[in-house]
């Protein structure tokens, strides 16, 4: 059996003695920050050598010319996580320098246990203006983010 060095298992404990002396309200926020990191960073590397999503080819009809009604949701194959800088990554792709209101799109579009929680929505459904709702739901039709289920008319 391998034995590991001295000095790592007195680093590792001492780590870990800081850690347990902790509040609990601070344990669960690191906690939470080493999950959310570890997370983003198997998604990059994961992105790294496998190639992203490609946009799709054909053209999308624009967001801003969808009926209100029109029916989406996001296709059970689709990878969406948010970095620690802000930015959604999203099938490989990075969505960076969103408005507040675009931001509460993304996160009601792509949530799958929040927002839309993985369950058809309509456009109206989605939270802001109409044009940052466009522009978001524009955005995650072109990186297949979303899909159309049901177009309807206005």
């Amino acid at each position: 059996m391998l034995k590991a060095p001295a000095f790592l298992d007195q680093e590792a404990g001492a780590a870990l003695g800081r850690l347990a002396s902790l509040p609990e309200e601070a344990l669960r926020g690191q906690v939470l920050g080493t999950v959310f990191a570890v997370r983003q960073y198997h998604w990059l590397k994961h992105y790294a050598i496998h190639p992203p999503r490609r946009p799709t080819r054909e053209r999308v009809r624009p967001a801003r010319g969808l009926p209100r009604s029109t029916r989406l949701s996001r296709p059970v194959d689709s990878t969406a996580t948010l970095c620690d800088d802000g930015a959604f990554l999203v099938n490989g792709h990075r969505i960076g320098e969103l408005a507040p209101e675009q931001d509460r799109g993304v996160r009601f579009c792509m949530g799958v246990h929040t927002g839309a929680a993985s369950r058809e929505f309509r456009v109206s459904d989605v939270p802001g203006s109409g044009d940052d709702v466009d522009y978001v739901v524009g955005v995650l039709l072109e990186i297949r983010g979303l899909e159309i289920v049901r177009s309807c008319d206005a």
